[in-house]
């Protein structure tokens, strides 16, 4: 409604003026709304509606403006390029290979990324299938339970291949939905992200890992076992047992419960407190963005936990997935991502850690070990 006469007009500052002012008198009232035309009111609301129009249209390129900041950044370096000596002499210079040297580093680096993911997951494969046909449910009836039965001493105990570096932009750190799903869409499906774990017997707390497998399953040298019957003492044995097969024959005997402890120190860096924390830590920190989407675990998809013992290494493996979604939680994933923590140690390591201290006063020793996080992106 308009205004009624003696009060300001809603409009007033948009070009509607047909208000009178409060200090006119009444018979000017009168004749103002008496000289007000139709056509002055349609007049005034075209102006009106033209500024709003024009309103709209600045706040509609204003995303645009802040997605595309890389791109204009880009566009002042090459008008700069344009206007060097070099291009005043009338010197040829192709900007165009100045700018795609980069991305091409980029997607290289990429590229040797997703490799190592496959090598890696390639590398333990082959690790269980062998400690399966050596000590596990593949081993024929007849075989000797020795690693060197089926040369199993060849599996690769290096530490993990230091990634290329990859210029990540993140849509952690995006401004909004639209801008996070662009990120996203541009970002590397498969990364490999190196992380150092610590290994101390000192660090084992054995109550929550009890309370850790009793709700998961575990899988040792191909030998698959429950949490839920077994419980902590079966999980504990079938990696002890697996130390054992593994070093039988070696120079090097164990102590009488340093096997016992050395499982307990593997089976406390491969459950989900510790394994599924620094995985979800990485998560985090590529794929949050609290105004744009919720990440939530989706356990259910998780797979077994696994540990290889062989040829004098021991490995581990952790598979957990996220999915990310809308942050009113609704619609289809924007995103599933599915996670493994990784890592191996050497058992001349794990028998060191794991011997008895000198008396009850001294620290138990502790390595740091690289690990890694395969990380895969799907829709």
């Amino acid at each position: 409604r308009l205004s009624a006469p003696g009060y300001p007009s809603p409009f007033a500052g948009d070009g509607l003026t047909m208000a009178p002012p409060l200090n006119s008198g009444a018979d000017d009232e009168e004749d103002d709304w008496g000289c007000l035309l139709e056509a002055d009111l349609e007049a005034d609301l075209l102006e009106c509606e033209e500024s709003v129009a024009a309103g709209q249209q600045t706040f509609a390129a204003k995303p645009a403006a802040i997605g595309s900041g890389a791109a204009t950044a880009e566009d002042r370096l090459r008008e700069a390029l344009k206007k060097s000596p070099a291009a005043s002499a009338g010197a040829a210079f192709n900007a165009d290979v100045f700018f795609a040297a980069p991305r091409t580093l980029q997607e290289i680096a990429a590229e040797l990324q997703e490799l190592l993911v496959e090598v890696d997951t390639l590398r333990f494969e082959r690790a269980s299938l062998m400690a399966s046909l050596t000590h596990g449910p593949l081993r024929p009836p007849t075989a000797p339970a020795t690693d060197g039965a089926v040369g199993a001493t060849a599996v690769d105990n290096s530490p993990f291949v230091k990634p290329p570096p990859l210029d990540l932009n993140p849509p952690a750190g995006a401004g909004g939905l639209a801008d996070y799903q662009r990120q996203l869409e541009v970002m590397p499906r498969v990364l490999f992200i190196e992380r150092r774990l610590k290994l101390c017997m000192g660090d084992v707390d054995k109550y929550q890992d009890s309370k850790d497998i009793s709700r998961d399953a575990l899988v040792v040298n191909g030998a698959a076992l429950s949490g839920a019957k077994g419980g902590y003492s079966a999980a504990v044995d079938a990696i002890a047992s697996g130390l054992s097969a593994s070093e039988s024959g070696q120079s090097l005997a164990w102590q009488a419960e340093a096997t016992e402890r050395a499982a307990q120190l593997l089976l406390s860096v491969l459950n989900r407190t510790s394994s599924g924390f620094a995985a979800f830590e990485e998560v985090l920190r590529l794929f949050d963005c609290p105004d744009a989407v919720i990440i939530s675990p989706d356990s259910a998809a998780a797979r077994p936990l696994e540990a290889v013992v062989l040829g004098g290494c021991a490995m581990g493996r952790a598979h957990t997935r996220y999915v990310v979604r809308h942050m009113d939680g609704g619609g289809e994933p924007l995103a599933v991502v599915d996670t493994e923590f990784a890592f191996r140690v050497s058992t001349d390591s794990l028998r060191k850690l794991a011997e008895s201290r000198p008396n009850s006063e001294a620290s138990w020793p502790s390595e740091e070990i690289s690990a890694a996080i395969l990380l895969r992106r799907s829709a």
